[in-house]
């Protein structure tokens, strides 16, 4: 009797969990419990950094920004230079970009990518929940959403725009779903802002084909669960409202990437705009097998055999050599594989070995000045070390 009793308390301490928003909050909490342990190599050491290929090309911009409020207007470290609202992906007017003014902007970069893919999670568990009027199946396929090979692996590649953009695809999905059959206005709303959060996020392309997608989907929901004609218009234009909202209060990043792909990048010309160039950066198949069956990525993301890395670092050597302008060489791997992994490691150890490598370029240039070797040979020089400098370290660390 006892222990039945003690049974029946436990139960119904638990009812709380079938109120749906105290479940989705703590559910929500879990997961990002989740994600702090999952990178917990990273979220509790203020030394190191997020590891990605991409994100850290910028961070001189990003940290002007953060301690200064300002933008610059151009980017020099990506693609030969490009407009910084076109080159800083989700770096410029994104809702998460405020992270960078809390806390260290480097640092900032990788709870950027956490706190994407939280989003992504509590986006999926709401649509999966709508969809199956189960909770406990929409927390596993929210989970599964976001822990997904090809979604998750994009934070090595530092591909945050893209990471956005499905981040909060599903909310959007079932933003429509709510329009459509049941005329919502509050999520016209929140159909409104997801789009907002799509392009704020930089990446115009997928938001666009995005785009695509659910007008596609919104067409379908309308002519197969709306009774007339009349309300099949209605929905269709409350939709259409809702997507109008999100451009207008967007398009301050849609213009000027606009302009200058149309007027100045070589992205705008003709031979990148017709369908050969298109279908020349479509997947392969084994890229197609793996969305529909998650499979192995097998690649080794910390390149502990970094050969590409070597090869360039040697054909940079051997230019300048040929070119007959002077340089050092310093290793400023701190003991990592490359750079990158030294800065992310440890930064402050990254820049005494920077701060070393040019005291040592300066002295080498004193000793060129001292043997009477002439000025062209010094400017030689310090081009050299600039350059080799440059390769590997963005100055505004």
């Amino acid at each position: 009797m006892h222990s039945a009793s003690k049974r029946f308390a436990i139960l119904s301490n638990m009812n709380f969990l079938n109120k749906k928003p105290l479940f989705f909050a703590v559910t929500a909490a879990v997961f990002l419990g989740i994600l702090l342990i999952v990178f917990r190599e990273f979220a509790f050491n203020p030394d190191t950094l997020m590891l990605n290929s991409d994100q850290l090309n910028g961070i001189g911009s990003r940290i002007l920004r953060a301690e200064n409020a300002v933008v610059t207007e151009w980017d020099d470290s990506r693609l030969g230079g490009v407009p910084t609202i076109d080159a800083l992906f989700a770096d410029v007017y994104h809702p998460l970009v405020w992270v960078q003014f809390i806390t260290d902007p480097a640092r900032a970069v990788g709870f950027k990518f956490i706190l994407t893919v939280w989003v992504a999670f509590m986006s999926a568990m709401l649509l999966a929940w709508n969809l199956t009027g189960n909770r406990w199946w929409a927390a596993l396929l929210g989970m599964l959403y976001a822990f997904s090979p090809e979604y998750f692996t994009y934070i090595y590649g530092g591909h945050d725009g893209k990471m956005m953009v499905f981040a909060i695809a599903p909310l959007a999905l079932l933003a429509i779903r709510k329009i459509v059959r049941d005329g919502s206005l509050p999520y016209l709303i929140i159909l409104a802002l997801s789009i907002t959060w799509m392009i704020l996020g930089s990446h115009l392309q997928l938001t666009y084909l995005f785009l695509w997608g659910a007008g596609f989907y919104t067409l379908y929901e309308a002519f197969f669960h709306c009774d007339s004609f009349k309300t099949k218009g209605k929905r269709i234009g409350l939709a259409a409202a809702g997507l109008a909202f999100g451009l207008a209060i967007s398009c301050f990043q849609v213009v000027p990437p606009y302009m200058y792909t149309t007027t100045q990048s070589v992205r705008g010309e003709g031979d990148h705009t017709n369908l050969g160039h298109a279908v020349s950066w479509s997947l392969h198949q084994e890229e197609l097998a793996q969305m529909l069956l998650p499979g192995f990525i097998g690649v080794d993301v910390y390149e502990y055999d970094d050969k590409a890395g070597k090869r360039a670092a040697d054909t940079l050597r051997d230019g300048l050599t040929r070119l007959n302008i002077s340089f050092i060489l310093s290793d400023i791997n701190c003991g990592q594989n490359d750079p990158n992994d030294a800065l992310r490691a440890n930064r402050g150890e990254f820049v005494k070995a920077i701060r070393e490598a040019e005291r040592q370029a300066g002295d080498s240039r004193s000793q060129k000045a001292r043997g009477n070797l002439g000025t062209r040979d010094s400017t030689k020089l310090r081009a050299g070390s600039q350059l080799l400098t440059k390769s590997f370290w963005d100055p505004g660390l």
